[in-house]
């Protein structure tokens, strides 16, 4: 009889082991039968597994908005999920949080032209707090609006596919300064800090014009970094890659204060596709040339010197280093062409 009942109990427990049950009840089961526990059983959740088939849809909801929506397969209890963006501006944001579902949906405010780098991380956790490698997935997306469609037909209309990097780069940075003004307003408003207000309002700072010149190069699939100064918030330029070699370009500077009327006319060429070591030398002779320190870890190498002086060589027309300056200096403006002023 004592044989049967110990075989029940045998038999019972098992059961309950195999369905999952909690420990505490496979005690009480055994001890119903006045078996003696000798050693606990612990059930352990599986361990989560790394979730799968992950992708992010990005849907344009109005003209500064976008409304993100990440997936993943289902494969833990719930998910530790962190959705961020970052754009060669610098700008960066993040959304983080616990689901059960296998999916987040979020709406991010974004500016029309920037390319923007989506990129979610998720790892499962089972309710037993143990947690599976994350997993990853990018996306990049470019808000399209007014100012990008009118990008695409400047470029469409007066750029052909078979000019020179170097002709495309020229255009841009001419149009530019023929098109937008720096904005000297006392309260500057916040689209003069944009690619959309110094294309639609046409008038823009230094983060502006920057932003600018990256989406034009970005759209025509030149090679395109965007440089802040080391003195935050204090100026903005462009790196750009021109036949295999990266040079500086500031068409802010290049369409200074104090000469407009006469750089509609005549292009200035003192800050177009520099080398470094020029760059900052004609920035320190304004006495501005911290303006224009960054951190240079952080970016190519502008060595080559190939158009240091490319208003002068190449026929162009360009300010003469020294006396770029116009009204706002106190100096008189010349333009030379050829090494010949004007």
């Amino acid at each position: 009889m004592r044989s049967i009942k110990r075989m029940s109990a045998l038999l019972l427990s098992l059961v309950l082991l195999v369905s999952g049950l909690p420990v505490d009840l496979t005690q009480r089961a055994a001890d119903r039968y006045g078996q003696e526990i000798v050693s606990d059983v612990a059930v352990v959740d599986a361990a989560a597994a790394k979730p799968t088939d992950l992708s992010i849809s990005i849907k344009k909801k109005r003209s500064s908005k976008v409304t993100v929506t990440a997936k993943w397969s289902a494969s833990a209890d719930y998910y530790n999920v962190d959705l961020s963006y970052s754009t060669p501006t610098g700008a960066t944001g993040t959304v983080s949080g616990t689901v059960a579902e296998n999916s987040m949906t979020y709406d991010f405010k974004q500016s029309e032209g920037i390319n923007y780098t989506y990129t979610l991380k998720v790892a499962g956790v089972s309710y037993d707090g143990s947690q599976s490698a994350t997993a990853q997935k990018t996306k990049k997306y470019r808000l399209v609006g007014k100012a990008t469609k009118k990008v695409k037909k400047i470029i469409k209309k007066n750029i052909k596919s078979s000019w020179s990097d170097y002709q495309k780069v020229k255009y841009v940075h001419d149009w530019m300064i023929k098109n937008i003004s720096y904005d000297q307003s006392e309260t500057i408003p916040a689209k003069s800090f944009t690619f959309a207000g110094a294309i639609l309002k046409k008038k823009a700072v230094c983060k502006g014009y920057a932003e600018t010149f990256m989406v034009f190069m970005e759209l025509l699939g030149i090679p395109v970094k965007y440089v802040p100064s080391v003195e935050q918030g204090n100026h903005a330029w462009n790196m750009v890659k021109v036949s295999g070699k990266w040079y500086h370009i500031d068409v802010t500077w290049d369409d200074p204060l104090g000469m407009d009327s006469v750089t509609n006319s005549y292009p200035v060429y003192d800050y177009f596709l520099q080398s470094t070591n020029n760059f900052q030398s004609k920035s320190a002779e304004k006495g501005n040339g911290y303006e224009h320190f960054y951190s240079t870890s952080k970016f190519p190498k502008c060595s080559s010197t190939t158009y240091d002086n490319d208003g002068s060589k190449e026929g162009y027309w360009e300010a003469v280093p020294g006396d770029t300056s116009g009204s706002m200096y106190n100096d008189t403006f010349s333009v030379w062409k050829n090494g010949v002023a004007q």
